[in-house]
């Protein structure tokens, strides 16, 4: 037998004995009290339990920290399982247990706030059990489990908050009708770590920003770090001050962008170094000249890279301002993330296409694996144009399409113009069009027409696709969010291979000569998910994106106690951590 498999055997066995036990310790009590009382058997033990737990389930509250939704979902599972324990049952294997008291444990690690799932409460039950493992006891327990077990994976399935309450630009719904028998599921696998663990988004992204989270935990641990004052705008090869280099120095040793303490040369020539100190808390010299040299500009650089800033090593406004962020607001920033995921769907097809705004970047996926990836310009976030997030199938393509263009921005933006100038409309390819349900202006199909040569139309209630342009120079642009809310795409042929699966001889000629508004329908519909992720992992770098539409505080408030647990979280955490060790050593002495 394998180590594992020993292990697993040697667990079982513990709680064997633990039930072994309880038909010893089993007491008469007012509900299953008899004159002269046999010893009990593991049937007439299953028993009590089985009665004990009808009598709580049927009370109406099975566990009070629960909501209504949640006492819902474990009556659910126990009338799914006929009212018979889920988790102490007699030969169990207490691996599943053990699986879950381990996503309980690791909960504050993901942001997440425990204070909902009862683990003083189940710390105390498991240690009753321990103690004096009678029916009434072991159903306690067994609930506190069940309990626990849907608070923790509802928060992982759904989300700790309803996006709804904290946006109204979120329009990804979960799905609590699937939570039942996604919960009988997990319960039901014969490998509980493996079926614990898909309770959580497979997303890269979500693993990297949990070891983001607690690195930046450590950080704080250490003091944070400096914070750059202002003196202006700082190029490579600058003089600054020592003063305002060892911040620098500081700044970037703190997120690992410097490997480790360097010193700083000199402005003028001569045999004399500055020592810098990684903290740079020293004011000894601070108003010393030093060179901003290529050592720092180039760190400079790393940290812009990732931070979603123009990558040139100056030190200017917004460089220094994304710097000076606190590490505890980087971490609000992640929590709220990972939030995010857990609003995600967890199946998301095997083909996918997905945008994230804030990166402005578009990705394209197949069997799990990236396959595309394009820059994007997404909706500009003045005067309702910014692009909502929501979720739906690509249905047809449309190559050499007309822009209908919407009453609104005609009125705004092109008829002051053909009023000014009566040759407007037919100098830019615009037509004044008549029909029985009204009028409109559109836009005839070729390069210049603001859709471009092909458009990917997935329908739904806000009216947003994909769409080539002929503006290709916004691509260069860092912040690329100037659209009328609809996302442009920079490279519309690769995008159109992926999506039909056709070469590229047959997408340029629909692009360049084909038929005009040629709709192709696809063979099968490709989910597309219009998503807003500040803090997301690519090619395994950590990477932070602009709050572009200001929603990151909202969700950071509403889930300040997950990012900061509170004194009394940590101490029902170390009290679940102790009843877990006092079992398995029970366990290890018993005969």
């Amino acid at each position: 037998m394998s180590d594992g498999g020993a292990r697993s055997r040697h667990r079982s066995l513990q709680w064997r004995c633990a039930f072994a036990l309880s038909l010893v310790a089993l007491v008469p009590s007012t509900t299953f009290s008899q004159a002269s009382p046999p010893t009990p058997t593991p049937d007439t033990l299953q028993a009590a339990i089985g009665a004990a737990l009808t009598t709580a389930i049927a009370s109406g509250a099975p566990d009070p920290t629960l909501d209504k939704a949640g006492q819902a979902l474990v009556r659910n599972l126990y009338l799914r399982a006929e009212q018979r324990p889920l988790w102490l049952t007699d030969g169990h294997d207490s691996g599943r247990i053990d699986a879950l008291i381990d996503e309980l444990l690791q909960a504050p690690t993901q942001a997440l706030r425990v204070e909902g799932y009862g683990l003083a409460n189940l710390a105390a039950a498991l240690d009753r059990v321990r103690v004096q493992p009678t029916a009434v006891a072991l159903a306690d327990a067994d609930i506190r489990l069940t309990a626990a077990f849907v608070a923790y994976s509802t928060d992982m399935l759904m989300g700790q908050v309803d996006p709804a309450t904290v946006t109204t630009s979120w329009h990804i719904t979960p799905r609590r009708s699937e939570l039942d028998a996604v919960l009988a599921s997990v319960l039901a696998a014969v490998d509980a770590p493996a079926a614990f663990a898909r309770l959580r988004p497979q997303d890269e992204s979500y693993a990297a920003l949990i070891a983001s989270l607690a690195e930046y935990r450590q950080i704080m641990r250490r003091g944070g770090w400096p914070t750059l004052p202002d003196i202006g705008v700082v190029r490579p090869g600058d003089t600054v001050t020592a003063g305002f280099a060892g911040a620098l120095l500081g700044r970037l040793y703190a997120e690992g962008y410097l490997s480790a303490p360097t010193s700083l040369r000199p402005a003028a020539d001569g045999d004399t170094t500055i020592a810098a100190t990684a903290t740079a808390n020293s004011q000894q010299g601070t108003n010393t000249p030093v060179l901003y040299d290529t050592v720092l500009s180039t760190a400079v650089k790393g940290y812009q890279r990732q931070h979603s800033l123009a990558i040139d090593g100056i030190v200017g406004p917004s460089t220094r301002r994304s710097m000076n962020r606190s590490a505890s607001d980087r971490m609000r920033q992640i929590a709220a993330n990972l939030e995010r995921h857990r609003w995600m769907p967890r199946d998301r097809g095997d083909r996918y296409v997905i945008v994230n705004v804030p990166s402005f970047r578009l990705r394209a996926f197949e069997a799990g694996r990236e396959v595309l990836a394009m820059n994007v310009v997404v909706g500009a976030e003045y005067g309702g144009r910014s692009t909502p997030v929501f979720s739906d199938s690509m249905s047809y393509v449309v190559f050499r399409p007309y822009w209908n263009v919407p009453n609104g921005i005609a009125a705004r933006e092109l008829w002051p113009k053909q009023r000014a100038d009566a040759s407007y409309f037919s100098r830019n390819g615009y037509e004044y069009v008549r029909a029985r349900w009204g009028s409109y202006v559109r836009q005839k199909p070729g390069g210049d027409n603001a859709l471009g040569l092909v458009k990917f139309i997935f329908p739904n209630d806000f009216a947003i696709y994909l769409h080539d342009t002929p503006s290709q120079a916004l691509f260069a642009d860092r912040v690329r969010a100037v659209s009328h809310g609809c996302v442009r795409v920079e490279a519309p042929d690769a995008l159109a291979r992926f999506v039909l699966g056709w070469d590229s001889d047959r997408v340029q000629a629909a692009m360049q000569t084909g038929p005009d508004d040629r709709r192709v329908n696809l063979d099968a519909k490709l989910p597309v998910y219009i998503v807003y992720f500040t803090a997301y992992a690519s090619a395994g770098t950590m990477l932070f994106a602009d709050d572009i539409y200001h929603r990151d505080e909202a969700v950071m408030r509403a889930i300040e106690a997950g990012t900061f647990p509170s004194e009394e979280a940590r101490r029902a955490v170390d009290a679940l951590r102790r009843a877990r060790v006092a079992h398995r050593t029970a366990g290890a002495v018993r005969p």
